[in-house]
């Protein structure tokens, strides 16, 4: 309870402390006159942005941006790039991070001493993604630059990031040896904090190496010395790392002491993340007691701080201490809950390692259940992730032998050198033998060659027509089929409902798949005969995969698979469409056809280098050792008998490899008896790649740029009249979702878009009235896009429907504990779903009528939820403080907000269905009145202090409100 209270008392001195140079630097913006000191200003202003308005940096950055690229300054495009970088390096969106700060570095000339920070933030920002060589190529990159350009700060903590890179690496000696060097540039800089820094460092490789005694010396050291500096961020990271020596030394009480201390530093600083991050540590100090209940209070704490800054490792791991703790109590039911979070966390982000852990806890939680062929399935899982780890590490360390066989082969090169030297006087006695040899051999092989010539000329003969056969026969089968379907299409389309019509779904079932088989023939027949040819166009390649991988999502749903996509949101690629669909459809339906219900199918693409992956994983049968060789043969099943599982022609793998290898890439495949396959897919996307083939240009489309706080979205069609309520529709089945258009198109304006991403996105960019979402989809799922839209101030207002086939209580429960405000099973009654979104629309509208004017004038009375009332007071308490200012606009009100002007129109609207300029105009005449009514001003004084300057215009505004003039409501007053 004290600690509570304490935590609120600094948070409201800290915050009164803050808002008076903020408010500074605002009045010296208004005021400035140059762009440079613009630039350095909103620079400034971001920096002095608390963590909770986040957003707020980005936009005074983008602002920054916009002036820096308008006088064509490279250093300040570079400076803001690094900066806009930065902040989403301190919400852990690395790789978003990592875009800007390569961008920064092409907007810059090279060797440019600014680039410096540049790369120690991407340095910084790769360790954390684990890219560890290419974390210290670009940190050398950035001590190459500061001894160019001398700067022994960041020089230091270039040394710094570099010993954290070997570190993690598992190199001690030569991270302690970077450190040591770190630690001697900060001492000459006098730079107190940064001793502390790489003192910390190497206490932590001791603890690491077990030299326990050795770590607590520099521990308390670095602890000695942050207080020295007054500096409270190292002197709360000094006690934390003496709470991990006394953890490793077995002293619990030591430990939860040293963390405590951590905690009142850091709640002192408002410093989230470090407290989350501390939090799990005492978890697990309480953990180590067996005080299991106490260490799933700290891990929820640590849980709630990471959700609250979109902190995904943080999450998932809290998430996956949590079951482990209540796995100990036994509570399994909420550690089976806890766990299936923990692994959609870490398969969101790829967190290798927390994934591989989690699957191993399901796997006991599902013992501990007496579930046994569950935790089976999750042991192999965990078996598979452990094993691909161990083969990483195999990889590095073949790089290694690798490494040092070529050293020790020069060592070899040269020694043969000396003894050749020593030998070169007998060589010339075996010359002449070696020449008759050689000749000898030649005459054989060249003889050879020609027999095998002359049976390769009759081969290619045969294969030729073998191929001419096969594309005749196809195309003859092709008429007929083509005769059998027409007819069965026409017959389907006139809507009978005979008892005749399953039997022709049937034929028309079987005539497809007949026709898809034929397919696959001639395209096998046309890579043989050297008549396919490459189709390449430049557009987005990721799109492209989502539209492909979620027309299996029903097929998944059916058969009862667990399916996951992780797609990037965009990225562009030259390729040929064709093709490249070809070779994810047949190796995403083999991974279906050999994959049990309750399975797991993965779907996944990168871009890194101009090279596409494409992995599709599933835990299936898998495919012995000793014929993984021969699967991609044609016509070759692993599974020949006439008694085998399913069916097949063995045609698919052996095409998707031709077609992989014709667009100049490759196919692979690891697989394990028993516990399933990955098929890997990689080919070159880039225009270089494919010089000399025509390529398919983009339609250029030349859109107005987005203002300030808008997101740059692709333009979609918004279908329905202006005048309708717009309800967005985020569903994966395309016919789902066309279905559900056309149920609503009448009566409403629909955008329907087919991901979690995309939905976000665009409620952020177009604020609609309702939200209807599916609760599987590729990217992110509906329950995280419910918790983000009703957890995001723009878009907290909106209904949201949750449209699933999820019909569990549980799964009910948890739509609705994410802030849903309605649950709707499939399949479903299509007049129940338009009566729902009609109720949820009208019970808003019915609502912002009711208050509309008392939101206005006294919001703390009105009963909203708790996001949408602080959205109030804080816009009450911004008009309040700024309303006597004649300049004060709409415009400076979306700035002081954080919203692009549409988000705050339709927001404001939402909740008191008056626009912001009505709702600035109606503040001030209500307020006039008021100071007509009590303080007995002139009707020109009560003008100028609420905001205008022009008597008679005020007069006729007043007028169209009142219904009197203000002259007139005073006299009536005084009355």
């Amino acid at each position: 309870m004290c600690r509570g209270l304490l935590w609120l008392l600094l948070v409201a001195l800290s915050h009164q402390a803050w808002a008076q140079p903020y408010d500074s630097l605002l009045t010296a913006l208004q005021r400035s006159k140059t762009d440079t000191l613009t630039i350095h200003l909103y620079h400034q202003l971001a920096g002095k942005t608390t963590p909770e308005n986040v957003d707020r940096a980005l936009v005074y950055e983008d602002s920054a941006l916009h002036i820096a690229k308008r006088i064509k300054s490279p250093k300040h495009i570079s400076i803001t790039l690094t900066n806009i970088g930065s902040i989403y390096r301190n919400r852990s969106e690395y790789t978003k991070a990592c875009s800007y700060f390569k961008e920064a570095v092409n907007a810059s000339p090279p060797l440019s001493p600014w680039l410096a920070d540049t790369y120690l933030e991407a340095g910084i920002s790769l360790l954390r993604i684990t890219e560890l060589d290419s974390a210290m190529q670009i940190l050398q990159q950035g001590v190459s630059l500061v001894q160019q350009h001398p700067n022994g700060s960041v020089e230091a903590a270039l040394y710094n990031a570099m010993g954290n890179v070997k570190r993690e690496q598992n190199q001690y000696k030569e991270a302690s040896a970077l450190y040591f060097q770190s630690l001697k540039l900060f001492e000459a800089q006098k730079d107190l904090k940064g001793q502390t820094q790489a003192l910390s460092n190497i206490s932590n490789i001791h603890n690491l190496i077990g030299d326990v005694d050795k770590a607590l010396e520099y521990a308390k050291q670095s602890l000695e010395t942050a207080k020295m500096a007054g500096i409270k961020s190292s002197i709360a990271y000094s006690y934390r790392l003496l709470g991990r020596i006394y953890r490793n030394q077995k002293k619990p009480d030591e430990a939860l002491k040293a963390y405590d201390e951590a905690i009142h530093m850091y709640t002192e600083l408002q410093a989230r993340r470090e407290i989350g991050e501390t939090e799990l540590s005492i978890g697990n100090i309480q953990y180590d007691k067996g005080s299991f209940p106490e260490a799933i209070l700290h891990y929820k704490h640590s849980l709630s701080v990471g959700k609250s800054l979109s902190d995904t490792f943080m999450t998932a791991f809290a998430h996956l201490n949590t079951a482990n703790a209540l796995l100990m109590t036994k509570d399994y039911r909420h550690a089976e809950a806890y766990i299936d979070t923990a692994i959609v966390l870490a398969e969101k982000k790829n967190l290798v390692n927390i994934r591989m852990d989690s699957y191993a806890l399901r796997s006991e939680i599902y013992e501990a259940e007496g579930n046994y062929k569950l935790s089976l399935s999750n042991y192999r899982t965990y078996i598979n992730i452990r094993d691909s780890v161990e083969r990483e590490q195999h990889r590095q360390e073949a790089k290694e032998i690798e490494a040092k066989f070529q050293s020790e082969k020069k060592d070899d090169a040269i020694q043969l050198l000396n003894a050749e030297n020593a030998l070169k006087a007998n060589q010339q006695s075996y010359l002449l033998v070696i020449l008759v040899l050689l000749l000898v051999l030649a005459i054989i092989l060249y003889s050879r060659y020609q027999v095998k010539l002359k049976a390769n000329e009759k081969l290619k003969e045969l294969d030729l027509v073998k191929s001419k056969f096969f594309t005749n026969i196809s195309h003859e089968f092709r008429t007929p089929l083509s005769l059998i379907l027409g007819p069965l299409e026409k017959k389907l389309s006139n809507g009978d409902h005979g008892a005749e019509m399953e039997s022709f779904k049937l034929m028309h079932r079987n005539a497809r798949r007949l026709q898809h088989l034929i397919n696959q023939l001639l395209d096998l027949s046309r890579l043989e005969s050297g008549n396919m040819e490459l189709h390449l166009e430049v557009s987005d390649l990721a799109q492209t995969l989502r539209y492909i991988g979620s027309s299996f999502s029903s097929l998944a749903e059916r058969k009862g698979i667990f399916y996951t996509q992780h797609i990037p949101e965009v990225f562009t690629g030259c390729y040929d469409r064709d093709k490249v669909e070809k070779i994810v459809n047949n190796l995403l339906s083999n991974a279906f056809k050999f994959t049990p219900e309750g399975g797991l199918v993965n779907f996944r693409a990168e871009v890194m280098n101009g090279l596409l992956t494409i992995e599709v994983k599933d835990s299936g049968i898998g495919i012995p050792q000793d014929q993984q060789k021969n699967i991609f043969n044609r016509f070759y099943q692993v599974d020949d008998s006439a008694t085998r599982s399913s069916e097949g022609s063995g045609v698919g793998l052996s095409l998707a490899k031709e077609l992989a290898e014709f667009h100049r890439g490759k196919l692979s495949v690891t697989s394990s008896e028993g516990i399933g396959s990955v098929f890997t897919v990689v080919i070159p996307v880039t225009r270089e790649t494919f010089a000399g083939v025509p390529v398919k240009e983009p339609l250029l489309v030349n859109d107005p740029p987005a203002t300030s706080g808008e997101l740059a979205l692709p333009v979609l069609a918004i279908h329905g009249d202006e005048s309708k309520p717009f309800v967005l529709i985020a569903e994966d089945n395309p016919d789902m979702q066309k279905f559900v258009v056309e149920l609503l198109q009448d009566r409403y304006r629909t955008l329907s878009v087919l991901n979690g991403v995309e939905a976000y996105d665009r409620a952020q960019a177009l604020v609609p009235d309702l939200v209807i979402s599916d609760w599987m989809m590729p990217g992110m799922d509906g329950r995280t896009l419910c918790e983000k839209l009703k957890t995001t101030e723009a878009t907290s207002h909106i209904p949201v429907l949750m449209l699933t086939a999820r019909a569990d209580q549980s799964s009910k429960l948890e739509g609705l504990e994410t802030g849903a405000d309605d649950y709707l099973i499939k399949p479903f009654d299509t007049g129940e779903l338009v009566t729902r979104i009609h109720n949820l629309i009208e019970q808003r509208k019915k609502l912002r009528q009711l208050f509309s004017r008392e939101l206005i004038l006294q919001p703390k009375q009105i009963a909203l939820p708790s996001r949408d009332a602080d959205f109030l007071l804080r816009l009450h308490a911004l008009v309040e403080e700024k309303y006597e200012h004649p300049d004060f606009s709409v415009e400076e009100l979306c700035l002081e907000i954080g919203m692009s002007r549409m988000q705050l129109h339709r927001k404001v609207k939402a909740l008191t269905d008056q626009s912001p300029g009505e709702f600035l105009r109606i503040f001030r005449l209500e307020r006039a009145k008021q100071l007509l009514t009590d303080t007995g001003l002139q009707v020109s004084e009560v003008c100028l202090k609420v905001g205008y300057n022009n008597l008679s215009n005020f007069s006729k505004i007043f007028r169209e409100y009142a219904g009197v003039t203000p002259s007139e409501f005073l006299a009536e007053t005084k009355k």
